[in-house]
């Protein structure tokens, strides 16, 4: 019986470690797979805020060609008919991000911001310089830092 119970007992200690390192595995690939969702987040946003600054270029060359054949600036409705820029631009909503664009006798403005709580706001008027708020609460103006690759 004495013999019996130290198989048990070796037994269940052996059954303790295995669930242990079952557990221990567990939390290592929980860890992973919480490590590679937030990697995934992260990328994707950054994803995003590089379309978002790749259509503020399309836009800002648009305006200008626009500009030399009809001696005005355009909304993003008009540079979609001219074919300036992707017909899918034209309603101001690409890649997670919102378009506005405002015209006046002067010139224009362009805001991008995100649809979500994740990304930049981004301004940019007819000097062409795009500029960054880097907390998507607070959007871009004409005193916001330049971005440096314009």
């Amino acid at each position: 019986f004495t013999i019996h119970c130290s198989l048990f007992t070796i037994s269940a200690n052996i059954l303790k470690m295995k669930t242990y390192r079952t557990i221990a595995g567990l939390n290592t690939v929980f860890l992973l797979v919480t490590l590679l969702a937030i990697n995934a987040c992260v990328f994707s946003s950054r994803l995003y805020v590089e379309d978002a600054l790749v259509s503020m270029r399309a836009i800002r060359g648009a305006q200008m060609e626009y500009l030399s054949r009809f001696g005005r600036y355009g909304v993003l409705t008009d540079l979609a008919r001219e074919q300036l820029i992707k017909s899918e631009m034209s309603d101001g909503e690409n890649s997670r991000y919102t378009f506005n664009i405002q015209i006046s006798e002067s010139g224009y403005t362009l805001e991008a911001y995100p649809d979500s709580d994740v990304g930049s706001c981004f301004f940019m008027d007819q000097t062409g310089v795009i500029r960054a708020s880097y907390n998507w609460q607070k959007r871009a103006d004409r005193n916001s830092e330049a971005i440096g690759k314009q």
